[in-house]
């Protein structure tokens, strides 16, 4: 069973750092990535999902010059490239939304009613995104990803989406599908791909690409 295959990977990277303090002796080795902050409130939010309890979150983005206080329906928690995200009924907003934990500053409990799941089901949630961030006006598209050869090995490794399929394949390249919401997650990939990588459908992506590319230009250009 596949669930069985993960703890096991699990208990061999405990083996793997608890059996010897010598790194002369050690024969495997993992990543070791510090937590990032807002790691501490992860315990409280799994509880609080359990307990229902509705909670009173303050909370400053990346961008915003002051903190914001939303009162949040917990109902999800996930984790993406090593950050994790609470997913839940914001109550200012009448929307799911998520925010980031290495983002929060303080978590109050309330004596607010709480509101059972009934708009959130990850499953579908998460299905035709990369990451966590789905864009409320924007539909499912068809992507075409040109990519070449070498790091075409790569992609049908490690999918960037599940729903990607291979279009054409020749010597120098191979053309990709997605059928997905090109959200600011899938960006990423296609651009940390580099120079490997070019989108050829839709124009409107493309175009997106393409103006970031200028942008990361003029700054290698000054």
């Amino acid at each position: 069973m596949p669930h069985f295959e993960e703890i096991e990977a699990i208990l061999t990277k405990i083996e793997g750092k608890t059996l010897t303090n010598d790194p002369n002796e050690a024969i495997i080795s993992f990543e070791n990535t510090p937590l990032t902050r807002g790691y501490d409130f992860l315990t409280q939010l799994y509880q609080a999902i359990r307990d229902e309890q509705v909670l009173r979150i303050t909370y400053k983005a990346f961008q915003a010059t002051a903190v914001e206080i939303f009162t949040m329906h917990p109902y999800y928690l996930k984790e993406y490239r090593e950050r994790w995200y609470i997913f839940g009924l914001i109550a200012e907003k009448d929307t799911i939304y998520n925010l980031a934990l290495d983002r929060i500053t303080a978590i109050e409990e309330t004596k607010s009613r709480y509101k059972t799941n009934r708009l959130f089901e990850p499953a579908h949630y998460f299905n035709d995104i990369v990451g966590v961030t789905r864009p409320s006006d924007v539909p499912v598209q068809t992507i075409l990803v040109r990519v070449n050869a070498l790091t075409a090995h790569y992609l049908q490794t490690r999918p960037i989406h599940a729903s990607q399929g291979v279009v054409e394949s020749h010597t120098a390249d191979v053309l990709f599908e997605y059928q997905l919401i090109p959200n600011f997650e899938f960006v990423a990939e296609v651009l940390r791909l580099g120079e490997a990588a070019e989108v050829i459908a839709p124009p409107s992506l493309r175009q997106l690409i393409g103006e970031k590319i200028k942008k990361l230009v003029n700054s290698y250009s000054r």
